[in-house]
């Protein structure tokens, strides 16, 4: 696949490159491109990293990488060779090495075991509960168990942020406080609602003495003290509690002018309420910040026990979690022998995903790239990992560090039709965040309908009502009417592959089911059915009952030796289950 003008222009750039890749536009293709361009300007592999967030991923990276440098340069023997032992890896698996490699530096053992993400989270919940137990009683006379663990959870999730913050007090946050709050009232009195309440209630009137001149009164003094930053928390109040009954025609210029002020005085009322029930204007300093501010010594001092014994835990039996890999690392590249040592080694950088780093991760790349080039692909609105600690604003940082961006905005998914839909539907609501798109198709592969919406509606006179199992079996026919249709009409779809539109095929049709209990009923219906003489083929991947599966049944053995250890069946089902995966013979 050829490049579009953008994908040249990132994969060509000579330094840094930060490359806002939407998504179905191609950033996989580009990092492979990338990648070989790299190495067609003097690099080896093993002098390259590339770098994404899921093993899955990092298989696909490396297996595109090699299929660019096979169809582009197949003499190259040497750097397919390479590329095997290349860092292609996940953001963990390069920590994890630096930690191998230095592991007197990154504090670790030498022979340490690096848990997955689910055991680590298991074994940690297991040692944070005996790390509370085992807590002094007096820090729980200010902090009660529940909110201990809770905020020991937050703090383990990220202990570098955590310990920064715990280093903090009121005099470093006050004057954020007021800075945040005076940009939020300057958001009010500039929005548009405040704009023209002011320009209108300003310029009416009525007479004096009528209900609803009174009430335009309040909210012009009101406004007027809240523009010039007086009484703003009891001004804002006055506009919400400001009554709207009452007016009488005779005591304004017109209907339409009476009209006029009552919308806009609605208008401006539901707005504020908005603007207050959030809250940002009128923040302020309370009782509940002055216990928290008490609770800090006690929160340091319970984090530290924890961190501790979690440390202590994990070198008597030599294992480490995600966290504890990034946070080694880090401490391994503070060192300049080891810093040198990869700026000499990696010359550079490739990460995708770059919108789910999280600001430790960051900061590794910090001490990593100082002197490599780096390319970074990302975008803001796919980030979705924040229940991860990832954070926008390390991409954004660094998408203005490095100030060369190539934004990539031809979709590769879809045609031309439904990206202009797409563009239409997303710009009021994601704003500046909207990327407009163009399609590489032009043409859609076939006419509307695209989308048809069926129900199976019995009557509601029938005697007796129609049961659950007739409607899946007349929904399943229906199912099957469409797939013939489907097939006998040709339906012209475009494949990927050979980048043509074609007529349609049973392995192009996917059928969902929101339980699996109807995919069986479906499967039958259309496996009954013929196109060009032949049934149709049907491959059920999932469905049936649940708990007729082999592991629900192993588990129910399980369960049932534990209620009852005199039970012999069930104890030899489970030695034979994968759990214990004993054979028949021991």
């Amino acid at each position: 696949m050829s490049l579009t003008p953008s994908q040249k222009e990132a994969v060509q750039s000579k330094g840094n490159v930060c490359v806002i890749a939407g998504a179905g536009t191609g950033k996989t293709h580009l990092l492979a491109e990338r990648y070989l361009y790299h190495l067609q300007t003097g690099f080896s592999p093993l002098q390259i990293v590339a770098m994404t967030f899921t093993n899955k991923a990092a298989t696909e990276l490396r297996s595109r990488i090699r299929q660019t440098v096979l169809a582009q340069a197949p003499e190259r023997t040497d750097w397919l060779a390479e590329l095997e032992a290349a860092q292609i890896s996940t953001f963990h698996a390069l920590a994890g090495r630096v930690c191998r490699e230095h592991p007197e530096m990154a504090g670790v053992t030498a022979d340490f075991v690096a848990l997955d993400e689910w055991d680590g989270q298991l074994w940690l919940t297991d040692q944070l509960a005996i790390a509370l137990d085992k807590l002094p009683t007096e820090l729980y006379a200010q902090i009660p168990y529940s909110l201990m663990r809770s905020a020991m959870v937050a703090f383990l999730a990220d202990p570098l942020s955590a310990k920064a913050a715990l280093e903090r007090d009121n005099k470093d946050w006050l004057p954020l406080l007021e800075d945040f709050k005076k940009q939020a009232l300057q958001s009010l009195l500039s929005h548009d609602i405040w704009r023209s309440a002011w320009n209108c209630l300003s310029q009416i009137s009525g007479k004096s003495g009528d209900k609803m001149e009174d009430a335009r009164q309040l909210v012009v003094e009101a406004m007027s003290s809240i523009s010039q930053r007086e009484n703003i928390d009891s001004a804002l109040a006055q506009i919400v509690a400001v009554n709207l009954q009452g007016g009488s025609q005779k005591s304004w210029a017109s209907k339409e002018v009476l009209g006029e002020a009552k919308e806009t005085l609605k208008a401006l009322k539901e707005f504020v309420i908005k603007v207050r029930k959030v809250g940002t204007i009128t923040l302020d300093f309370t009782d509940l910040d002055q216990h928290i501010e008490l609770t800090i010594p006690s929160l340091k001092e319970a984090f530290k026990f924890v961190q501790n014994s979690l440390k202590e835990a994990k070198r008597q039996k030599r294992i480490l979690d995600f966290n504890d890999l990034e946070i080694h690392a880090l401490q391994a590249l503070k060192n300049t022998e080891v810093q040198t040592y990869y700026s000499q080694r990696w010359r550079a950088f490739l990460i995708d995903e770059f919108q789910d780093t999280n600001p430790t991760q960051g900061k590794l790349l910090e001490y990593l790239t100082p002197q490599a080039i780096v390319t970074l692909v990302g975008d803001e609105k796919q980030s979705i990992y924040g229940f991860r600690r990832a954070d926008i604003q390390v991409f954004k940082q660094w998408r203005d560090r490095i100030g060369n961006s190539v934004a990539l905005s031809t979709s590769f998914r879809a045609h031309q039709p439904l990206i202009n839909n797409i563009n239409q539907l997303f710009t009021p609501v994601l704003l500046e965040l909207h990327q407009e798109l163009d399609a590489d198709r032009q043409e859609s592969p076939h006419i509307a309908p695209h989308l048809e919406i069926f129900a199976v509606t019995p009557d509601p006179e029938l005697k007796p009502k129609p049961s659950v199992d007739l409607c899946r079996q007349i929904e399943a026919q229906h199912i099957a009417d469409l797939v013939e249709t489907l097939l006998n009409e040709q339906l012209p779809v475009w494949d990927k592959k050979t980048r043509e539109i074609r007529p349609i095929q049973p392995r192009d049709i996917a059928i969902l089911a929101r339980t699996w209990t109807p995919l069986e009923g479906y499967s039958q219906a259309i496996f009954q059915r013929t196109f060009a003489g032949q049934f149709i083929p049907v491959v059920q991947t999932k469905g049936g009952n649940l708990l007729d599966s082999r592991e629900a049944k192993d588990a129910f053995a399980l369960l049932q030796f534990l209620a009852d250890s005199r039970d012999n069946l069930s104890l030899i089902a489970v030695l034979r289950s994968p759990f214990f995966a004993i054979s028949d013979r021991v």
